[in-house]
Parts: structure tokens; C-alpha cells; sequence
């Protein structure tokens, strides 16, 4: 009487597949890394050394709108101040 108890167990298993596989979760993957952009600057001071900076394409757009701002305020700030010479 045992072995049909466990054997109508295992069949009962076996005929839910769905049941089983849901309980089976596919681990979330991750957002794919940005893609980094390498640019090299000189060195102030030096006719050969160049220094390598990586970011991602969002990281250089702020960072030329953040020199961007920066040149148009020194010119605003400037603008009305008369230049050196005769």
C-alpha cells in the first residue's frame, strides 16, 4: 500500500511540469555596462606625456556642458570690462 502512495506521489510530480518550472526562476541579469570613451590629453609641462581619461558618453556630455556653462559665464561676467592697451 506504501509503494502506491509514493508511486501515485511521483506521478502527481510528474504530470504538473508547469508547477515545478515555476518555482524555477532565471536569475535577473544586469543592465549591460556603459561603453567607456578613452580620450587623451596633454600634460601641461611636457612635449610627450599624455594622460588617458575614460567615461561613459553620458559622463562627456556633462562634463563639456559643465565647460561649456563655465566658458559663456567668464564671458558674460567679462563682457563689460574694457580690455588692456591704448
Amino acid at each position: 500500500m506504501r509503494k502506491f502512495v509514493n508511486v501515485g506521489l511521483l506521478l502527481a510530480i510528474l504530470a504538473t511540469p508547469g508547477a515545478a518550472l515555476a518555482q524555477e526562476k532565471k536569475p535577473e541579469q544586469a543592465p549591460p555596462a556603459p561603453k567607456m570613451i578613452c580620450k587623451s590629453d596633454l600634460v601641461v609641462g611636457s612635449l610627450v606625456s599624455r594622460k588617458k581619461r575614460c567615461f561613459s558618453a553620458t559622463d562627456w556630455r556633462r562634463i563639456s556642458e559643465a565647460a561649456q556653462a563655465g566658458g559663456r559665464e567668464m564671458q558674460e561676467r567679462n563682457a563689460g570690462i574694457p580690455q588692456g592697451g591704448s
